[in-house]
């Protein structure tokens, strides 16, 4: 699984749709938040690039430099007819999509934490630890909503349906379950994955004990795994 794993890696450094998509948002990185401001207004533009515009790109290149080669070149079915196991497979495609993101949120980072040293308004220490932990958990986000793709993923074998799924997780579904909440009067978007993440940034922010990571992960994230080795261990495929 290891060398699938690395490979896929390869695969993708050698593409270069990861350095594109990254240079892609380079620039509101680099202008966005700057001028006459003041230092909390800055961490709100911060947050905005990190909760939208990174998850927005981040998970891209996963989808398209390495499951798009995989079902262009058939090289999944390859990976196991030499014996590596379907489940292995979906556990290697899952990891190589949190390199990958962490990899982007990453570079995001140092670019807008070199900003914040080298132009005013800097931060304080304690905006600095918030906006680390806002990066981290917006990072666990991305991953979330990655891995509730992968059951379309698996189903279809095609890179567009885990695209367009995962939009609209970030950018319509959770808004849906919020309106729900506030109409309705049901607490389902208080306990929805991104409820959870929300509520831990929350707590993170006060320097306490960020609990609601723990179900997020258990329950959502490996939910979706288990969903994604048993829908790819009963599909067909041609070898």
């Amino acid at each position: 699984m290891i060398s699938l794993i690395l490979a896929d890696l390869q695969k993708l450094f050698r593409s270069k749709v990861f350095y594109i998509l990254f240079i892609v948002q380079l620039p509101v990185l680099i202008f966005v938040g700057n001028g006459d401001i003041t230092a909390e207004e800055r961490m709100v533009y911060s947050n905005g690039i990190i909760n939208y515009l990174t998850p927005l790109i981040a998970v891209l290149p996963t989808y398209l430099g390495i499951f798009g080669d995989d079902f262009r070149s058939d090289s999944m079915q390859c990976a196991i007819g030499h014996g590596l196991t379907r489940n292995k497979v979906v556990l290697a495609k899952f990891i190589d999509l949190m390199i990958v993101a962490g990899l982007m949120f990453l570079l995001s980072a140092v670019v807008l934490f070199a900003k914040f040293e080298i132009t005013t308004p800097y931060l304080t220490v304690r905006q600095s630890f918030r906006f680390a932990s806002t990066i981290l958990l917006a990072w666990l986000k991305t991953v979330g909503y990655g891995a509730f793709t992968l059951p379309a993923v698996f189903l279809f074998l095609r890179v567009s349906p885990g695209v367009i799924l995962y939009n609209c997780f970030l950018l319509l579904i959770c808004s849906i379950i919020q309106s729900v909440q506030e109409k309705m009067d049901v607490g389902v978007y208080d306990i929805s994955f991104t409820g959870l993440i929300e509520k831990a940034e929350a707590l993170a922010a006060a320097g306490k004990f960020v609990w609601p990571v723990i179900p997020a992960v258990t329950v959502y994230i490996i939910g979706a795994l288990i969903l994604s080795m048993w829908i790819f261990s009963v599909k067909e495929m041609e070898f």
